[in-house]
C-alpha cells in the first residue's frame, strides 16, 4: 500500500487542539491498526472500498461516503477488507478540544456515520497542511474551524437520525439514561414496551448500534469519568454509587472501556 502523508511543526503539547498529520491511505488487504487508549482523536473518511471497524464494543463496515470517528483514549482495531480495500483521507488531532466538542454536541459515543459528503472540508484541511506557504499558526487556526464545522455537521445528522428512531426505543434510551446508578436488567426493559427480551435487544441495537447492556455500561464509564474529575469520591465509593458489585469488577469494567485504571484516568 502507499499513503500520502503530511506531517505539521509540532505545537505546544497545552495546545487544545493541533493536527500533527494527515494524509490518504491507498490501502491492500494487508492494512490493519491497533491501537490501546489512542492518544490522538482521529477522523477518517472513506473515498472507497470497504473495511471493518471495531471499537466499543461494536463492529461496523465502513464503506465508501461514510465518515468513522476513533476517539481519544478509545481501544480500536480497523482493517481494510482484502478483496475491496479502502481508500481513505483522515485527520489525526491532539489537544482537549476534539474530545469536548464530541461531548458538547452529544456524539461522544457515535463512531459510524453513513453517507454524509464532507470530502471538501477534509481536503480543505488536507491541503491546507500541505501549503508550505502558510504560517503554522495561521493554519492551526484555520483548520481548527473546518474541524468544528466537521464535528458540527457531524452531529446535525446524528441528532436528524435520533429523531427518526422508533418510541419504542426513544423509550428504552430514556429509561437507561435515567438510571445510570441502577442495574437494569433486560426483563425490565422488555415490560417497559411489552415485548420479548430478543425483541426489545433488536429494537434498540438497530436504532443505536450497541445492546442495551453496552449502552448502559458506557453511561456508567462516562458517569465515572465525571465523578473522578470532579469530585474527591475515592474508587470504592464511584463504584458502589454506580451499583457495580466492587471495586475491582468496576476498575477492570473502566480500564476496557478507556485503557487505563481509574487511578490513572484521575490523575491524568
Amino acid at each position: 500500500m502507499r499513503e500520502d502523508i503530511i506531517s505539521l511543526p509540532p505545537m505546544d503539547s497545552d495546545q487544545p487542539f493541533y493536527i500533527p498529520v494527515v494524509g490518504i491511505s491507498y490501502c491492500d488487504g494487508s492494512y490493519k491498526i491497533s491501537r490501546k487508549c489512542s492518544y490522538t482523536c482521529c477522523i477518517e473518511y472513506i473515498l472507497k472500498g470497504t473495511g471493518t471497524l471495531e471499537i466499543g464494543g461494536n463492529t461496523f463496515h465502513p464503506s465508501q461516503g461514510d465518515i468513522y470517528i476513533l476517539p481519544l483514549l478509545s481501544d480500536h482495531v480497523y482493517y481494510a477488507d482484502p478483496d475491496d480495500p479502502w481508500e481513505k483521507i483522515w485527520i489525526d488531532t491532539r489537544g482537549i478540544l476534539p474530545y469536548e466538542l464530541l461531548r458538547i454536541y452529544d456524539i461522544e459515543s457515535v463512531y459510524l456515520i453513513k453517507q454524509l459528503n464532507l470530502y471538501p472540508q477534509f481536503k480543505e484541511i488536507f491541503d491546507m497542511a500541505g501549503n508550505k506557504k502558510l504560517d503554522p499558526v495561521y493554519i492551526n487556526q484555520q483548520t481548527a474551524l473546518i474541524f468544528h464545522d466537521i464535528v458540527q455537521k457531524i452531529a446535525s445528522r446524528v441528532h436528524k437520525d435520533r429523531n427518526e428512531i422508533s418510541n419504542e426505543a426513544k423509550a428504552l434510551k430514556t429509561y437507561l439514561d435515567r438510571n445510570i446508578e441502577s442495574n437494569v436488567s433486560i426483563k425490565e426493559l422488555s415490560a417497559l414496551i411489552y415485548r420479548s427480551p430478543s425483541q426489545t435487544i433488536r429494537i434498540f441495537k438497530k436504532a443505536f448500534s450497541c445492546t442495551p447492556y453496552d449502552y448502559a455500561l458506557n453511561l456508567k464509564v462516562e458517569a465515572a469519568k465525571l465523578f473522578l474529575k470532579n469530585t474527591s469520591l475515592q474508587i470504592k465509593e464511584i463504584a458502589y454509587r454506580l451499583n457495580f458489585s466492587d471495586e475491582h469488577y468496576f476498575s477492570n469494567v473502566f480500564r476496557s472501556k478507556t485503557g487505563m485504571s481509574p487511578k490513572n484516568f484521575r490523575n491524568m
